[in-house]
């Protein structure tokens, strides 16, 4: 006879590594998310003998189970009593259900104890146990009958009163009470663990600790009694049986109510799943089960459970035949119930053995090859990275799309196809070879404040919510994330994925919708990049390790080192102790690339995004940017960043606003906000004063606003009010629904020059007899003004070379600068893309990101 959950042999036996294990039944949930960092904890003490006594342990069973201290058992597993028992007891006989556990024979029958076993059938094909009459009718007094309940391997069970009856029933006899699966009862009305405390002196308790917390590793048990044999067993056992390991987890563990009746639901409702999914597949017949296990007749003459078992584990699935259990006619299986992803691949294994030709009529779709790149915080390279590999992939004549299930950004970008998605998942689109679609960024959201945002789904607006709105709304969100992931899937032979801030993250965690949980709807394997530039690269890389579920350890593949100034040669011993405390190797080592001439992270600051690059002319013109708190789309002032003429100054205060050559007000997310801000800070009256000295004012979008006469929020939608503007246009701006999101073209009337780029405002402005200034072939007014002082609802006006230097030019011959009259800076991601590529591509395994790919 053997047990399930060998994993060591099934590997030996099939060859294959990685096995799905449904011969052990294990929390489908999985461990609570503290147990390792409660095993780190206690690895402190490993050094000291453990508590002898398990005084924190009994006292969290004391008020885990309203028992008495002194009549409670901590064991290092349940097999620990379970063998004890019979040698101690000298039993007649010991009565066992059959089919039954295995290790109640073989602790017997080592004890020199005769075995009798009592059948479990209900006339009806199924298992039940005897009335508790008829049960004790057949006990010969002096004995001891083993009741489990749930029973391994049918799932039957009795309630406390069973073994209270058949107790009474059998007064000269013991009354052994497994209970090692009842925490994950479900479909009764039974459940909980009040009663242990309540059995007779003849009745003994043995409790699993380690299925339903998800760890059998540990090991550690509970057993309850009362009686005369209960404290000899207690007094047999050896001092120390438990570990500090143990105690420390176990203590932890019956405290966690939470993750308790979160397993309870959960093991419940996947149960249900996986019980109708084996209910439809030709062949098989479940028995209906209380437990987190499910046995299963096999109806077919095709295979004998021994064959379909072992045709399973060639596919890296196991499961439990159950020829070696007693009281059995016909074939069959035991598996444990374990998540969907898990459940539905057995599933899928069934019906591709007893039923192949069922299968090609119901062929499903292998999901997309998906890779998931994740940081260790914002910043870290994923959107480059993501970039890079887009790029690298369609040079290698793949169709792969980008995908950010969730971007938090104020740099949006329009789709040719309407709706906004981050600017940076455009830029990866780019880097595609593909068109940009709402589908790679299914939720955007625009910070307004501190504690709120405007969310954006598939494109669209679908109001202000703050923080808390926002977590609730999460669930929903991710059914269209899945759907958008789902669509876009299919019509591409590889997805690459960016993550959000850290997988890390504890607090997000439980609510992530773009990080793991992510990956794994997705079938991604992930890699974790790392920003060495900042320092702690390693201690990142480890430390969000740390904090991972096993499952989520799963999925990471391996490390990338990005932004690295040095000798690689030097990473080599951290590189090893990542791969020796990980398992995973580190995949690459980027360099940090200088002017590379792509938009930074959409989580950097416009600060740094902003920094100076490279030298510039002596003479270069000054363009002051306005910080406005709200600032939005700063990315449009990026084509000024490469010319050589040219340098942005960020002013944030009146105090650094001094004498430009020009200013540029720049879109905003809180129009009536940041108008407050330029109040409060002095540069309301300095920009209106240097307007009214000559200078050069630019505004776009929201800047368009602010420089406007009059401007209202009626609908509340950017947090409602009204206020005076700058005047530099007698205009009126009223925030209105829906959200004007569109691309467009049009001609600077002043010098013929073609401009492109998109609207994206709530903003509707009444440009009656103001200069026309940018107008579309169709008439439409996009941009009033003058040379001087202008402004445009066109995001993007900046990117025409020609226009963008015939607007310099123009500020050279204001300053008694000869104007160059040419493009000297072309404004192209295409360049820097390929070199990107380059770069990436030489310095990571690209082999291996293939390979996991799965292309």
């Amino acid at each position: 006879m053997t047990h399930g959950g060998n994993i060591r042999a099934l590997r030996e036996k099939s060859g294959v590594q990685k096995i799905i294990d449904f011969s052990a039944s294990i929390n489908p949930v999985g461990a609570p998310e503290w147990l390792r960092r409660e095993v780190s904890r206690a690895l402190d003490e490993a050094s000291f003998y453990p508590d002898v006594e398990c005084r924190d342990l009994i006292e969290a069973v004391v008020e885990a189970f309203n028992v008495d201290a002194g009549n409670v058992i901590t064991c290092n597993g349940t097999s620990e009593v379970l063998f004890a028992l019979p040698r101690i007891g000298e039993f007649k006989k010991a009565y066992l259900p059959a089919p039954a556990y295995i290790d109640y024979q073989r602790a017997c029958r080592n004890a020199g104890v005769e075995v009798v076993e009592f059948g479990l059938s209900d006339g009806r094909g199924g298992f039940a146990y005897p009335e508790p009459a008829k049960l004790a009718a057949m006990v010969e007094p002096g004995s001891v009958v083993f009741i489990c309940s749930p029973l391994n391997p049918c799932g039957i069970s009795v309630a406390p009163a069973y073994f209270k009856e058949l107790a009474g029933l059998c007064p000269d006899s013991l009354v052994v009470a497994d209970a090692a699966y009842w925490d994950f009862l479900h479909g009764v009305d039974y459940a909980g663990r009040g009663w242990v405390g309540e059995m007779p002196e003849n009745v003994i308790v043995l409790w699993s600790m380690t299925k339903f917390y998800s760890m059998p590793g540990l090991r550690l048990g509970l057993s309850f009694g009362c009686g005369e044999l209960f404290y000899k067993i207690k007094n047999y056992l050896p001092p120390w049986n438990v570990g500090t390991l143990s105690q420390y987890v176990g203590t932890r563990a019956l405290r966690d109510i939470e993750f308790a009746e979160y397993t309870q639901t959960q093991t419940a409702d996947i149960y249900q799943r996986f019980y109708d999914g084996l209910a439809s597949i030709d062949g098989l017949r479940p028995n209906k089960s209380a437990a987190n296990f499910i046995f299963c007749e096999l109806v077919t003459d095709k295979f004998s459970a021994g064959q379909l078992r072992d045709r399973l584990l060639e596919k890296g699935l196991a499961v439990r035949a159950c020829g070696d259990f007693s009281g059995l006619s016909g074939e069959w299986l035991r598996m444990a119930v374990r998540c969907d992803e898990d459940n539905n691949k057995l599933l899928a294994a069934f019906e591709e053995i007893l039923n192949p030709a069922s299968l090609k009529k119901n062929v499903q779709k292998k999901k997309t090859p998906a890779l998931m790149l994740l940081g260790t915080c914002s910043n870290a390279g994923k959107s480059v990275l993501t970039a890079a590999l887009c790029r690298i992939l369609k040079q290698d004549g793949i169709k792969v799309a980008p995908f950010k299930a969730q971007n938090m950004a104020l740099n949006s970008y329009v789709c040719p196809g309407g709706g906004e998605i981050g600017n940076a998942q455009a830029l990866q689109a780019q880097a595609a070879g593909v068109v940009a679609d709402v589908r790679m960024n299914p939720v955007l959201l625009k910070p307004c404040s501190d504690v709120g945002s405007q969310v954006v789904v598939n494109g669209e607006v679908v109001g202000n919510m703050k923080v808390n709105e926002y977590v609730a709304y999460k669930e929903k969100a991710f059914a269209v994330v899945k759907d958008s992931y789902d669509s876009l899937a299919a019509e591409y032979d590889a997805v690459i994925l960016e993550g959000a801030g850290s997988p890390a993250e504890i607090n997000l965690k439980s609510h992530d919708i773009v990080n793991l949980r992510m990956a794994e709807y997705a079938g991604a394997g992930a890699l974790l990049i790392g920003d060495i530039d900042r320092g702690g690269v390693y201690a990142s890389f480890i430390g969000s390790y740390e904090t991972m579920q096993p499952r989520e350890r799963e999925l990471i593949k391996g490390f990338l080192v990005n932004r690295f100034r040095g000798d690689e040669s030097l990473l080599a011993a951290a590189h090893e102790y990542v791969k020796e405390f990980t398992g995973k190797d580190v995949l690459g080592v980027v360099p940090y690339i200088k002017n590379i001439n792509l938009p930074e992270e959409d989580s950097v600051s416009f600060r740094e995004h902003f920094s100076p690059r490279g030298g510039k002319d002596k003479d270069s013109l000054d363009i002051a940017v306005i910080c406005i708190p709200a600032l939005a789309n700063y990315t449009d002032l990026d084509p000024f960043l490469n010319e050589p003429d040219v340098r942005l100054r960020l002013v944030y205060c009146s105090g650094e606003f001094g004498r430009p050559d020009a200013v540029i007000l720049a879109g905003s997310k809180n129009v009536l906000g940041d108008l407050a801000f330029l109040r409060e800070s002095g540069l309301y009256e300095r920009i209106r004063e240097y307007a009214e000295d000559g200078g050069s004012v630019a505004g776009i979008c929201g800047g368009l606003q602010l420089m406007g006469e009059n401007i209202a929020d009626p609908h509340n939608i950017e947090g409602g009010g009204s206020g005076k503007g700058l005047g530099l246009f007698n205009t009126s701006t009223v925030f209105e629904e829906p959200k004007i999101l569109v691309r467009k073209t049009a001609v600077h009337k002043l010098t013929g020059k073609a401009v492109a780029g998109f609207e994206m405002h709530n903003g509707r402005t009444d440009f009656t007899g103001q200069r026309e200034l940018f107008v579309t072939d169709s008439g439409e007014v996009l941009g009033i003004g003058d040379e001087r002082i202008f402004a445009t609802y066109l995001h993007g006006v900046f990117s025409a070379d020609d226009y963008r230097r015939s607007f310099i030019d123009s500020l050279r011959v204001k300053k008694g600068l000869q104007p160059l009259g040419r493009v000297v800076a072309e404004y192209s991601f295409e360049p820097a893309l390929d070199k990107l590529a380059e770069i990436v591509r030489k310095n990571i395994d690209i082999k291996m990101i293939y390979e996991i790919l799965g292309v």
